[in-house]
């Protein structure tokens, strides 16, 4: 079952954690950003309380379960956020929903030219700078 903090009229971000960890692995940032976001954090197949599925895990099953998620809550769009580096760019070719990665102009953290990197990883996403409105 996910867990959600969602104030009214907030942009929704999905975080999504590292193969093997729980949903509790984001409740810091729960903590420190649901006044300004609405967060969903789900354990992925096989993580927290999450039985394994019978076959093996993938990339793309994995993919399609935060999707599902998406399309279940009624959220049609949302902020991504996730750690696991060794597999991140793999993950984004797995993204088969339509793709926006937005990047504000001004922000320090993630500057434009990462998100470009992101967007590129992704099939068929738009990239979109927004001028000076830190995110």
């Amino acid at each position: 079952m996910p867990r959600s903090r969602r104030p009214r009229r907030a942009a929704d971000v999905l975080p999504i954690a590292g193969l093997g960890d729980p949903a509790e692995v984001w409740q810091a940032q729960l903590d420190g950003l649901s006044d300004r976001y609405r967060i969903t954090a789900f354990d992925n197949r096989g993580a927290g309380r999450t039985p394994l599925p019978e076959g093996p895990l993938s990339v793309p099953g994995m993919a399609d379960d935060a999707a599902a998620l998406l399309r279940a809550l009624d959220i049609p769009a949302a902020h991504i956020a996730g750690f696991s580096g060794h597999d991140t760019l793999d993950r984004l070719a797995q993204i088969t929903a339509p793709a926006l990665v937005l990047a504000d102009e001004l922000d320090r953290v993630a500057p434009p030219r990462l998100g470009r990197v992101v967007a590129e990883g992704i099939p068929e996403a738009r990239f979109e700078v927004l001028p000076g409105q830190m995110m």
